[in-house]
């Protein structure tokens, strides 16, 4: 990520227009001008009551998570069964 980020901003120091399409949103960066345009409907999805449950990583509570041994965690979890730790 520091690299693509370091190379945007090499461009645009360069006098080059950079046009980024994140599928969410699109930048658009010409004559070292900042544009930002989201997709039609964005706000409409993020806000839908099932999209916070669609973007947790996981549904365990914080306590618990801080006290789980991970070593345990990674051998239960589906990569963990593929996937031996050396």
């Amino acid at each position: 990520m520091n690299a693509l980020w370091k190379g945007v901003f090499d461009l645009v120091s360069l006098g080059k227009s950079v046009d980024l399409n994140f599928g969410f949103s699109r930048i658009s960066i010409m004559d070292k001008g900042l544009k930002v345009t989201f997709k039609a409907g964005l706000t409409s999805t993020v806000q839908d009551k099932g999209f916070e449950e669609q973007m947790k990583m996981s549904n365990t509570s914080c306590s618990s998570f801080w006290k789980t041994d991970y070593n345990k965690e990674w051998a239960r979890s589906t990569l963990g069964t593929l996937v031996k730790k050396p």
